[in-house]
């Protein structure tokens, strides 16, 4: 009499493939992050900063910080603010500032028309230029 179905040893074999692909997959997924340089770091930096400027806004009731780079020293005169900011990844203490993968600090700008972004200057260290990354808060 034939047995049908899988044998327990056919299905554990079939996992232990499926597990080797989908470690080969995660390893050749790392790999291409960390090709990808300091851009994506950059945008994940811009996008909590973002964050942060909001709960800002909220905590002092719609108030915008310092253009330029001083905003991170009023983000850290906020209590709720600051372990969030500090744990940033391109945070620097001694000045206070907060660098993009590339070392530069992220500045904060204001437009004439009250609307403000925070910007990296990008790979070529340039603002103002195609490689900048810029994260738009209206």
């Amino acid at each position: 009499m034939k047995r049908r179905g899988f044998s327990v040893f056919r299905l554990i074999v079939g996992l232990a493939l499926l597990g080797i692909i989908a470690g080969g997959c995660w390893y050749i997924w790392q790999q291409m992050q960390e090709q990808a340089g300091p851009g994506p770091q950059t945008r994940k930096t811009l996008n909590t900063l973002v964050d942060q400027f909001e709960r800002y806004q909220r905590i002092t009731t719609g108030s915008l910080p310092p253009d330029g780079t001083g905003f991170v020293k009023e983000f850290l005169k906020i209590n709720e603010l600051k372990p969030d900011v500090s744990a940033l990844p391109g945070f620097d203490a001694a000045t206070n500032t907060v660098r993009d993968g590339w070392g530069r600090p992220i500045e904060f700008h204001i437009r004439s028309d009250n609307t403000c972004y925070f910007s990296s200057a990008g790979p070529d260290g340039k603002m103002g230029t195609a490689d900048d990354l810029v994260s738009d808060k209206k």
